[in-house]
């Protein structure tokens, strides 16, 4: 589906690091990123995985993140490139996740 030539205009992927070779999952993040970059398709992508995460971090400000509220309310926000700029010099996206950062809604300790 990623690689038609007249994809949809969404594409809707839930965890699709499941089922697949850990070493595949750079070459699946390539090529969301290609359809995504032919113009023609958004891709929308349901992940736990922080290794598909970090195949993201050149892209952190399309990341949106889901958390719940107090009320256990589902939250959907944008990563702040600015408040993420000093952590993207030394971690990827993953690596802070899996490290519980709240910036970018990683586990809860």
């Amino acid at each position: 589906v990623l690689c038609h030539p007249d994809p949809s205009p969404i594409i809707c992927i839930d965890e699709p690091e499941i089922g697949i070779h850990p070493e595949w999952i750079n070459i699946l993040a390539d090529l969301i990123k290609v359809a995504v970059e032919r113009g023609k398709t958004q891709v929308l992508l349901a992940t736990h995985s922080p290794d598909l995460l970090d195949c993201f971090s050149d892209r952190a400000e399309d990341v949106i993140v889901t958390e719940t509220d107090d009320k256990k309310n589902a939250v959907f926000r944008s990563l702040d490139p600015e408040e993420l700029e000093p952590w993207l010099e030394r971690y990827r996206l993953g690596a802070m996740y899996r490290n519980g950062e709240s910036v970018i809604g990683g586990w809860s300790s």
